[in-house]
């Protein structure tokens, strides 16, 4: 199924298409399991995780860590919304901001957000060295944010992050950055805090007073 997202923000929309354009006597149906095994759990639409962030972002007095996939696109717009809301700015990853970019390409995405369409509600970092991807990096350097930039944002701005950038997160803290009083959502299948790369930033959030 690839995940039909029926609780995402085109949900209705989804079920449309699919009703319209399924065949009538498939010849199989493969399906994705993450929901298996969780029959007790309620399923939550992005509207009702959208109005939770909005009032979770505005409580908080630092920054905001979101760790979520970087192609989950309907909760990507819902914590940008949250941000909007509680007047903070989205820090993205050049990864997150080309996919963005690649889809709000597409005739039926356009609405989604895009470094583009909102310069200041949407900076981008490099927590990596992109050998040989220097023209996506250049592509997004009118829109780059430093460390000292970050640092003097005082806490108000929501980053979505990952394992792979526990690095930048300590070089962000020794340039001066405030964690504490932050808070960190994390957005994924509860499995993924098994692994040790999660166990060491969750780690690292908890030993900087983000909640």
């Amino acid at each position: 199924t690839g995940d039909f997202r029926t609780h995402g923000h085109k949900g209705a929309k989804t079920s449309k298409y699919l009703l319209a354009n399924a065949s009538a006597e498939p010849d199989g149906l493969i399906m994705e399991g993450t929901m298996l095994g969780r029959t007790e759990e309620k399923v939550r639409t992005e509207k009702e995780l959208l109005k939770d962030a909005t009032s979770l972002f505005k409580d908080t007095h630092g920054p905001v860590f979101v760790c979520q996939s970087g192609q989950n696109i309907d909760r990507l717009v819902s914590f940008y919304r949250a941000a909007q809301a509680s007047g903070r700015t989205l820090l993205v990853d050049l990864y997150v901001a080309w996919v963005l970019k690649q889809l709000s390409e597409h005739r039926d995405m356009s609405g989604l957000p895009t470094v583009k369409k909102d310069p200041k509600g949407i900076r981008v970092f490099y927590p990596h060295f992109l050998k040989g991807k220097q023209e996506i990096a250049f592509e997004f350097k009118p829109s780059k944010i430093d460390y000292p930039e970050i640092a003097d944002m005082q806490g108000q701005y929501v980053m979505l992050v990952r394992p792979t950038m526990l690095t930048y997160l300590q070089k962000l803290v020794r340039q001066g950055a405030e964690l504490c009083d932050g808070l960190c959502v994390y957005s994924q299948w509860d499995g993924y805090k098994n692994d040790s790369r999660m166990q060491k930033l969750l780690g690292f959030m908890d030993g900087h007073s983000v909640e």
